[in-house]
């Protein structure tokens, strides 16, 4: 009797595990929605913020090396470098028209104001969706994430790829003639060069040349930009024992980085031919290389030229209000050579008033240098070094100051949110 009432009471509980099964299984689903189709979103929120990032500096980057006033291209390059970042296998949706805004940067942004370039990327419920897995049994079918990079153009203050090779910096041509035209044939006409009254002012009249260096208020009498962005330039090995001419450049002793060489002709080629990679900053002081080092500037001229034979600089003076650019470089090719013209580097710019006043009968002295300025390096005429004066990334060195944009050739891209 006992026995079968067991057994009955066992018949009647059974199919109620599956109950419990159905049960747990409603959870498991909804756990594995919560792993599952969670992950999915923020791997794919981890993946448009690397969108957004990219797209801003690339914008960014357009503003600072490219075109400050060409937005348009600027929104374009942003937007096409946000979409090549995949967010879970799909190119994201960015509109350059709306999702790219160029204009006023945050206060107390730390670079340059109306230089800031804001990128929105979207795989959302309107724009391309992300799926969903296990959470479509919950009724959820799709699922979206947003990613915003702010990025900003700042001035840099030092390079790693400066080329050994010290120019006068520009200067207010007053003698003979007050207010006359500074060119490469100008001399720095301010104190007597040699004999007993070497370093003391000429006489005047006539009003004498005038020297300003660059300084975080503004440009001084130096080289600016846009005006001198372009300019031609040919410079010739300078005597330090006559008056100083603008289209001199006195060979200088760069550092390069883990180097133990000697100084001389051996490092200062090879500092021409390849960045120096330790940087050099604004306001620090170097000494020259004895001796006008012709064979050596021409060696290492030809080695640098022969990394990039068929680059071009392209409009060098502005024709029709478009900035030049380097044209044919290898930087095209597939693959490319290098992430920018190997041609395309920095030389300093030293102050004229101090060079004047030292004691230079020796052949050793030093530069003070006020400015670093880009230079795209042409082939060589004879012994003159042939370029232009550009842009040039730059980069940002503690503890030293910083230029005035107007005087500043040196730029620099930083995210700031």
């Amino acid at each position: 009797m006992f026995l079968r009432a067991s057994y009955e009471r066992s018949r009647d509980e059974r199919g109620a595990v599956l109950i419990y099964i159905a049960i747990s299984l409603v959870g498991l689903l909804g756990f594995s929605a919560l792993v599952v189709d969670y992950g999915v979103m923020w791997a794919a929120r981890r993946q448009a913020q690397n969108a957004a990032d990219a797209g801003a500096l690339a914008g960014a980057i357009s503003l600072a090396y490219v075109d400050p006033a060409d937005q348009d291209r600027a929104k374009a390059a942003a937007a096409a470098t946000a979409r090549k970042n995949l967010v879970w296998g799909l190119a994201p949706n960015v509109d350059p028209a709306t999702d790219v805004i160029i204009g006023p940067c945050p206060p107390n942004s730390p670079g340059l104001p109306d230089t800031c370039v804001r990128v929105n990327v979207f795989r959302n419920q309107d724009k391309d969706p992300l799926p969903t897995y296990f959470a479509r049994v919950l009724g959820i079918t799709e699922q979206g994430v947003k990613a915003m990079a702010t990025a900003q153009v700042v001035v840099g203050n030092a390079s790693d790829c400066l080329k050994p090779w010290a120019v006068p910096d520009k200067w207010f041509e007053n003698r003979p003639v007050e207010g006359a035209t500074w060119n490469w044939d100008s001399t720095f006409d301010r104190y007597y060069e040699n004999g007993p009254d070497a370093g003391q002012l000429l006489p005047t009249p006539p009003s004498l040349d005038e020297y300003m260096a660059p300084s975080s208020a503004g440009s001084g009498s130096g080289f600016r930009v846009p005006d001198d962005v372009g300019r031609l330039v040919r410079l010739k090995s300078g005597n330090p024992n006559q008056a100083l001419t603008a289209g001199w450049f006195f060979p200088i002793d760069l550092p390069r980085l883990n180097d133990n060489s000697d100084t001389g002709g051996d490092r200062y080629r090879e500092n021409i031919y390849s960045c120096n990679s330790t940087p050099v900053a604004i306001g620090e002081t170097v000494w020259n290389e004895p001796g006008d080092m012709i064979g050596p500037t021409g060696q290492g001229i030809d080695d640098l030229i022969a990394q990039d034979p068929h680059a071009t600089w392209a409009d060098p003076d502005g024709i029709g209000g478009e900035p030049g650019h380097v044209a044919d470089s290898c930087t095209g090719d597939v693959p490319p050579c290098a992430a920018q013209s190997p041609r395309l580097v920095a030389v300093p710019v030293f102050d004229v008033d101090a060079w004047t006043m030292q004691d230079k009968t020796s052949g050793k002295f030093q530069v003070r240098i006020t400015n670093i300025l880009g230079f795209f390096l042409q082939p060589r005429q004879g012994n003159e070094v042939m370029g232009v004066f550009t842009g040039f990334p730059g980069n940002l060195k503690a503890g030293s100051g910083k230029l005035d944009p107007s005087a500043s050739f040196l730029r620099s891209v930083i995210l700031i949110r």
